[in-house]
């Protein structure tokens, strides 16, 4: 018989933290998010104390603006072993127009917890799923939005959240596979505008006028973000990108470019990348083309003659001078633009990087010129598994 508890007091959380450990590990939990650190450390960051949660994480990803009120521990027991876990956070969410929403999603979001799943002891693990969405409608009845975030699509998990979540009673149960929603939005009308300007200057060079596309950039010239979000206003605008993109001339040469701007319009899938990687160095090389060995040969050389190293700084000897070269040199290379670390996000990775390398479970790789560390990118380590993080 599966028990759930939902725990809230952080010290209750606390006690149970090494046995949440070593499920994962005894599970070989393949991501970062199915261990306490990253959660934990991401309540502790971003909390709404004093200052709202959109201010501290810099970026949000719920809506206009939105605040983290409380944390929520969903376990599962048989007997006295933990077999189930799932952190969840509470969360006002400010809608368009002044509406606000509570909400109950996975602790995290998508940039700093890039997917994220139930951990669930493998041989219970269809009843642990199923009891433990049982308990979350009656748990949080009074939020409007339940919540359980991007689960990989290879997940073991994922048939089995399906089938349970499809026979709750009084829900209505969604499901997208998506990272970005296509359509004229405000994350997609600057590369939608840059093409039809590359599409424009291909037509007059040819002498090709287009007044269907002389209008449609008027139109958008200087249209506020505020106002594609109004959904008449977006299908209009799609309606008509749609007319534009039959009427163009077939003769010029605008096929790739067209195809750029319908791949707009669509969901982008969401991707996990990642290697397989066979017993040895040697193996992993001959298994590549020729070409792309060669390329490899070629940049490896280039690095050599510069002089430069590979410095590798793993999990025990990590210290706090090597996470603010880590984090300087991120912030060198993306700045305003970086969503990984902006606002108070900077503490964040400073805390979970130092508490996963006491773990053992984080690495840094740094590029050394002239003695000089000029790139980093981090990683998580855990059972033959690494996965780069912050680039």
């Amino acid at each position: 018989m599966i028990k759930i508890d939902v725990l809230t007091d952080r010290h209750d959380i606390e006690k149970i933290k090494q046995e949440w450990l070593e499920l994962a590990r005894r599970e070989k939990a393949p991501l970062p998010f199915q261990y306490p650190f990253m959660p934990l450390t991401y309540w502790d960051v971003f909390h709404d104390d004093e200052e709202p949660f959109w201010k501290k994480r810099g970026k949000n990803f719920l809506g206009m603006r939105s605040n983290l009120h409380r944390f929520y521990l969903l376990t599962a027991w048989y007997g006295n072993e933990l077999c189930g876990v799932l952190p969840l956070g509470q969360f006002a969410v400010m809608l368009g127009g002044g509406e606000q929403i509570n909400m109950v999603a996975v602790l995290g979001d998508y940039v700093l917890h890039p997917f994220q799943d139930f951990l669930v002891a493998g041989d219970r693990r269809q009843a642990i799923i199923g009891a433990m969405l049982q308990v979350l409608p009656e748990f949080f009845r009074d939020n409007s939005l339940v919540w359980l975030g991007y689960i990989p699509g290879h997940s073991p998990n994922l048939p089995i959240i399906r089938e349970a979540s499809s026979m709750l009673q009084d829900c209505d149960s969604l499901e997208a596979i998506s990272s970005q929603r296509g359509g004229v939005w405000p994350w997609t009308i600057t590369g939608i505008t840059k093409i039809l300007l590359a599409i424009k200057n291909i037509c007059e060079k040819e002498e090709k006028n287009i007044p269907e596309l002389e209008s449609f950039l008027e139109r958008i010239e200087g249209m506020s973000e505020t106002a594609l979000l109004f959904p008449s206003t977006r299908s209009s605008l799609e309606t008509e990108l749609q007319d534009l993109l039959e009427i163009l001339p077939k003769s010029l040469n605008l096929v790739e470019l067209s195809k750029k701007i319908e791949s707009f319009l669509q969901n982008s899938p969401i991707l996990y990348p990642y290697i397989e990687l066979p017993p040895t160095r040697q193996d992993y090389l001959r298994s590549l083309t020729r070409k792309t060995r060669r390329t490899f040969k070629y940049f490896t050389n280039v690095f050599k003659k510069q002089c430069a190293k590979i410095e590798v700084v793993s999990s025990n000897n990590i210290t706090p001078e090597d996470i603010d070269d880590y984090i300087r040199l991120h912030i060198a290379r993306w700045g305003d633009k970086s969503e990984s670390i902006c606002g108070k996000s900077a503490r964040y990775h400073r805390e979970m990087s130092i508490v996963m390398g006491s773990k053992g479970g984080f690495s840094l790789f740094f590029v050394k010129l002239n003695n000089k560390r000029v790139a980093v990118v981090s990683c998580f380590d855990n059972d033959g598994r690494r996965e780069a993080y912050i680039p």
